[in-house]
């Protein structure tokens, strides 16, 4: 080869090796890429801190998800009057869970409403209240019961007359809704419970029920509340209806003095002041004396407990307590305890008998209420 072929042919290669030098530096510039330098699997995403059920969801950033296991609410049954509210507490566990929201629910509509956790009776029926958070549950039975009829209302006393039962207005019981009411005047408080009513007075604590308009009992002792030994008769009108005249007779017969004769005994009997007479007394006394014992009864409990009751005014009640016993027509009663508005009277010449005779219709005993004067006290039979 001639000397300027070689020559030339040597420039050639080294042009070739400097061109590869060259694309050689660039590749070591970026970096290269080689199998045993780039992306492996051994540094990736492993299943081992994934998800798993024990401990929730461990994502690529590291948080954790932890699910709701439970439910319960302070209450499993509940029963509300229709417009009361009571507050339910729904606990969701475990207290780390990761969304504690609480969503309640109501099946059927319409009974009681649910606003977080507080429920309100709407109308009456049985309704569940449910509590929800993630996919567990807790749920209430709630129960809104009939509305009891509202003994609210003015109510004036019914006497017995000749005629039968007759409403007299000048006394009256006021209910009101808010549970204070106004006996004749005097201002006083009533609850309900197990249909009695009871009212208290700032000296009193009186006893009553009602069916309807038609209202009974007032006595200071609890067994008055019963029809059978109903003491005082009040009536929410000042006419009474056929249907509840009725019913009046169905408890306490057809009102007519005298209508109910005694069987003889006088048992578990109440008989109710009549009449008195007396040869000592002038026109004028007989009649104070008349009005103070208008309301007074006489009360021979089945258990041998005897109870003279004497209302003198609107807040003065005198009673007179004691045992009984009876033979023929003479009842024995030995009063042990006399009383003005529940305060021991003092001075009563106690123990003190008093012998009672019972005639057809009629059961009467003879006081002394002033020197010199003797009073004949004359009962009709009030309720049987």
């Amino acid at each position: 080869m001639k000397k300027g072929h070689l020559i030339l042919a040597l420039l050639c290669v080294v042009v070739c090796l400097a061109v590869l030098v060259s694309c050689g530096g660039d590749a070591a510039g970026t970096g290269g890429t080689t199998e045993a330098t780039g992306t492996t699997e051994a540094t990736g995403t492993t299943e081992a801190p994934g998800t798993t059920e024990a401990t929730g969801t461990t994502e690529a950033t590291g948080t954790t998800t932890i699910p709701v296991t439970g439910v319960s609410l302070s209450c499993a049954e509940l029963t509300l009057q229709i417009g009361q509210s009571q507050a339910l507490e729904a606990t969701v566990l475990p207290e780390n869970a990761t969304d504690k929201t609480v969503v309640w629910s109501v099946s059927p509509a319409g009974i009681v409403q649910v606003e977080d956790g507080q429920v309100t009776a709407l109308a009456a029926g049985t309704a569940t209240v449910t509590a929800s958070s993630g996919d567990r549950s807790a749920s209430c039975i709630v129960t809104v019961p009939e509305p009891a009829p509202s003994v609210s209302g003015t109510y004036y006393q019914v006497q017995q007359s000749a005629d039968g039962w007759m409403v007299e207005t000048a006394v009256s019981i006021v209910l009101n809704q808010d549970g204070s009411c106004l006996c004749n005047g005097e201002e006083a408080t009533y609850r309900i419970e197990n249909d009695v009513i009871t009212i208290t007075t700032p000296s009193l604590t009186l006893y009553a029920r009602t069916e309807g308009d038609i209202l009974w009992g007032f006595s200071t002792y609890e067994d008055a509340a019963a029809s059978e030994n109903a003491v005082e008769l009040f009536y929410r009108g000042t006419e009474i209806s056929a249907s509840d005249l009725e019913k009046i007779v169905a408890l306490f017969g057809d009102g007519v003095i005298g209508s109910k004769p005694s069987t003889g005994d006088v048992s578990g009997q109440i008989w109710a002041f009549y009449d008195l007479t007396s040869e000592d007394l002038d026109d004028q006394m007989m009649q104070t004396m008349k009005e103070q014992c208008a309301h007074m009864t006489v009360t021979f409990a089945a258990d041998g407990a005897f109870i003279m009751e004497q209302p003198i005014d609107d807040s003065t009640l005198v009673e007179n307590r004691g045992t009984w016993t009876q033979q023929g027509n003479e009842i024995t009663v030995v009063i042990t305890e006399t009383t003005m508005n529940g305060t021991p009277i003092e001075g009563a010449p106690l123990p003190m008998e008093i012998i009672f005779v019972l005639d057809g219709e009629e059961l009467s005993y003879q006081s002394e209420p002033l020197p010199g004067v003797t009073v004949d006290n004359i009962f009709k039979l009030k309720v049987n």
